[in-house]
């Protein structure tokens, strides 16, 4: 995601500077962005987040030392850790969850056949195994977009993040329930 960022930066320098810095200095951002989590695709979000920073004042970052390079790149990651987890505090207060068993309508006996019914019971402890498994960041964004219907300009706003934030979150959920159904044998690669 790292070199999409990049790769829209307009002026060639620049993206050439910023590739460097990455290369250079990836390992320095995402052991600081571990100090204040550990799920590593939090770390991954932290680090992107920083770095879309970093991109924002490429002229004053530019402008430093390289003895001063380190420093600086610590402070953005440690205050976007920071605010990721003050976010992070404000959503769980306002979380809301979703019983399982409300994703999954349970049919009326006269609706379906009982090789049917049975079919969808199945499916239902799947889901159940597989919300249980998921962040609580995961079971909102997912929740939120896919059950309660919410579009991701809300979810943005609840999130207090971008709507591209939103949709990255997305996708890392979906993969991640993705790789939880492939390893319960309920999905194939």
């Amino acid at each position: 995601m790292i070199s999409l960022l990049i790769a829209q930066v307009d002026d060639p320098s620049d993206r050439e500077y910023l590739t460097w810095l990455f290369q250079e200095y990836h390992r320095l951002m995402f052991h600081t962005a571990q100090e204040y989590v550990s799920d590593q695709y939090e770390k991954e979000e932290i680090v992107q987040d920083s770095f879309v920073k970093i991109i924002e004042h490429t002229r004053k970052i530019r402008s430093l030392e390289r003895y001063a390079l380190p420093f600086y790149l610590v402070i953005i990651v440690r205050h976007t850790a920071i605010n990721h987890l003050r976010k992070a505090k404000t959503r769980n207060q306002h979380v809301f969850f979703v019983e399982s068993h409300d994703l999954v309508q349970e049919p009326s006996e006269e609706d379906v056949s009982l090789d049917e019914y049975a079919e969808l019971l199945e499916r239902r402890e799947a889901v159940d195994r597989l919300w249980s498994k998921l962040s609580e960041l995961d079971q909102y964004v997912l929740g939120a977009y896919y059950f309660v219907g919410l579009k991701t300009d809300e979810i943005a706003e609840a999130l207090g993040c971008s709507q591209d934030a939103v949709r990255m979150k997305l996708s890392r959920a979906r993969k991640r329930a993705r790789e939880i159904l492939i390893k319960d044998g309920l999905a194939y690669e």
